[in-house]
């Protein structure tokens, strides 16, 4: 169980671009340890790798589903750290 609930807390859900879930993103931080790849590695995985968005739970094919900026995957992992959320070292 991924701890999102403890995420929410950092972002504004009336207060700029809506951020990507969070559920994704931290699945995405899970499957980049587990496979040892750099933050643009896992990021081209979402956007490519049919695998990864299966185990994400993401049931389309559109790009926006698929999509996770280098930044806001930086962002989340940082956030994660500074907060003792996750040890995470990239």
């Amino acid at each position: 169980m991924l701890p999102v609930a403890r995420f929410e807390r950092f972002f504004c859900s009336d207060n700029g671009r809506p951020t990507k879930n969070l559920t994704v993103l931290m699945g995405l931080m899970v499957i980049q340890e587990t496979n040892d790849l750099t933050n643009q590695q896992a990021v081209d995985m979402l956007a490519h790798d049919r695998r990864c968005q299966f185990a994400l739970g993401i049931d389309d094919r559109s790009d926006e589903s698929r999509y996770v900026s280098l930044g806001d995957l930086c962002r989340t992992q940082t956030t994660a750290r500074e907060q003792w959320l996750w040890d995470f070292d990239p």
